[in-house]
């Protein structure tokens, strides 16, 4: 077993809110979960998931979250 934990933060430098789509690849094994989370994602196949998140003008956001594999 081994778990992961990242922090990615996002700038919207613009006069408009934005929403980014942040696609994250489970790249160690096959055989994963998301022990923690800051926000909702969307499973997209067995080994990628995606958080949509939106971010005031000028503002900053930041997507946390801990997976474990298990093999």
């Amino acid at each position: 077993m081994i778990e992961e934990a990242f922090k990615i933060e996002l700038k919207n430098h613009k006069t408009a809110p934005v929403t980014f789509t942040v696609i994250e690849k489970m790249y160690r094994w096959s055989d994963w979960t998301v022990i923690e989370k800051s926000r909702d994602y969307e499973k997209l196949d067995s080994r990628t998931i995606r958080f949509e998140v939106p971010v005031k003008a000028d503002g900053t956001e930041t997507v946390t979250y801990r997976v474990r594999y298990q093999w």
